[in-house]
């Protein structure tokens, strides 16, 4: 059926997929033949009990479809006041399963209580122990069967667009929107922000005049980001605040950060400052400082400072700790497992040459990597994730980095220490030891060249590029000669 429909693949592991679709469909074919066997049997048997059923069965969809039905002039659900029958559509939609767990449930028990009414009633005479029982384990059956095809019958449909097309001609798919990001729209509609704004942050705005928010498109995948604009005296708009939105499967952004500044004040390491944080239906928002957007002519510059500025901090032992408790450090991750990886890439002569001595001074470089300065390292530091915020009372901006849900502890000079010449590194080491009292009077250009160089590594063996990594290996490995050849002298 597959390869009638089409030549041209249309999924990743369509093969499988395809295949579990198609069981899917035969087993709900199967449980729906069953239901309609046994519900004939109890017809034959107790037409009262399949009447029964059948009416609870009726009323249970009839309730569902007034809830969930989402056409025009025909929604139970006319204003947002409803909010306990909003809850209820709601719940509907995202536990289906228990939903229909607990109307078979119901179901069964009813059905139940109503063959066993005539034994405790005085119409014992008329009954038939024999098929009282008949029909009860036909019943059973029919009402598990039953709850099996909804919930299947609605988890295909759900995925119906992929279904149509991997078995039907002319049935194109095409990536449906994730579930967090319709929450999003859900909850941070223009209207609803207003009313978010205006109840919960008013306070945190100052006297400024009515506010506007607007959508700004986030650098970092997981949070939503909207500018907040007031109005001045003189009628004028300014931007001086940006709303932070975590989606539910990003909350950990937000506590990584709350447990780095709990350690390190926001201002040393160019951190907006956190006004007010909040959970909005499921998502944590947090409210902070914002200013312009940074000119590529002026990051240049800026950036090189940020960096600076993030390496002449020592982070707190305690902060180490709590770290290394979850996360490895550089020299945990570069282990013989991930070296061993290039043993595929190395065909040359140079190649193997260069996997071989990586292999064999694994525990040499990681002892140099463990003695190197750690830094509070920020991925996202760049030209769209920073603004400019003016100071106050003096001239100039301060500029800031928006997030820092994924800081890392790493070697000083990763990143950065590639673009840079001998002498400007040099200024940075001097720079960097007036700032710190962990810096060895051995610390110098080399420790910086291999740590940038081990970072450079790193990555490109995750990213499988293997031949790139022994190339990279090589200038690794002669940094790590040049310090070591200092240590013995």
């Amino acid at each position: 059926m597959l390869e009638k429909s089409s030549k041209v693949a249309v999924l990743s592991r369509q093969q499988a997929v395809a295949k579990d679709y198609y069981e899917r469909i035969t087993q709900l074919s199967a449980a729906a033949i069953f239901v309609v066997i046994g519900s004939v049997v109890i017809g034959f048997v107790n037409l009262g009990l399949l009447i029964f059923m059948v009416g609870i069965s009726l009323g249970a969809f009839l309730l569902t479809a007034l809830v969930t039905n989402d056409k025009e002039g025909h929604r139970l659900i006319k204003k947002r006041k409803d909010v306990p029958l909003m809850k209820f559509r709601s719940y509907l939609k995202n536990n289906y399963k228990s939903y229909i767990g607990i109307i078979s449930s119901i179901t069964f028990l009813s059905s139940f209580l109503f063959i066993l009414y005539p034994y405790v009633s005085v119409q014992v005479d008329q009954t038939n122990l024999l098929l009282s029982l008949l029909s009860l384990i036909v019943m059973r059956q029919c009402v598990k069967s039953s709850a099996n095809v909804v919930s299947g019958v609605v988890s295909l449909s759900r995925d119906n667009r992929q279904v149509d097309a991997l078995f039907f001609k002319k049935k194109y798919y095409h990536g449906g929107e994730k579930k967090g990001k319709k929450e999003v729209r859900r909850y941070f509609m223009p209207e609803a922000r207003d009313q978010l704004i205006e109840k919960q942050m008013r306070e945190c705005l100052g006297d400024a005049g009515p506010a506007v928010s607007h959508w700004r498109d986030s650098p970092v995948s997981g949070i939503s980001f909207f500018e907040i604009s007031t109005q001045g005296p003189r009628g004028n708009l300014a931007t001086k605040h940006l709303l932070q939105v975590f989606h539910p499967r990003f909350h950990h952004l937000l506590d990584k950060e709350e447990l780095l500044f709990s350690y390190v004040e926001r201002e040393r390491v160019h951190a907006p400052d956190s006004l007010l944080s909040e959970t909005v239906g499921g998502f944590k928002t947090q409210l902070v400082r914002y200013g312009r957007q940074v000119p590529p002519a002026v990051w240049r510059t800026q950036k090189l400072e940020i960096f600076m500025d993030l390496w002449g901090i020592q982070p707190p032992k305690r902060l180490v700790r709590e770290y290394r408790k979850s996360h490895p450090l550089m020299q945990d991750r570069l282990t013989e497992e991930m070296i061993g990886r290039l043993s595929i890439a190395a065909d040359r002569e140079n190649e193997i040459i260069c996997y071989q001595r990586l292999m064999n001074s694994i525990d040499e470089l990681n002892s140099v990597l463990k003695g190197l300065p750690l830094y509070i390292h920020n991925p996202d530091i760049r030209n769209d994730n920073a603004v400019g915020i003016a100071r106050r009372g003096t001239e100039g901006r301060a500029y800031k980095v928006l997030t820092w849900g994924r800081w890392s502890l790493q070697p000083i000079g990763i990143e950065m220490a590639n673009n840079l010449d001998d002498l400007e590194l040099a200024d940075i080491v001097e720079s960097v030891r007036s700032r710190r009292k962990d810096i060895t009077p051995s610390y110098g250009i080399n420790d910086i060249r291999l740590a940038a160089y081990c970072w450079e590594f790193e990555t490109a063996i995750r990213q499988g590029k293997y031949n790139y990594a022994i190339e990279v290996g090589e200038s690794l490995l002669e940094s790590f000669d040049k310090i070591r050849d200092v240590e013995l002298s």
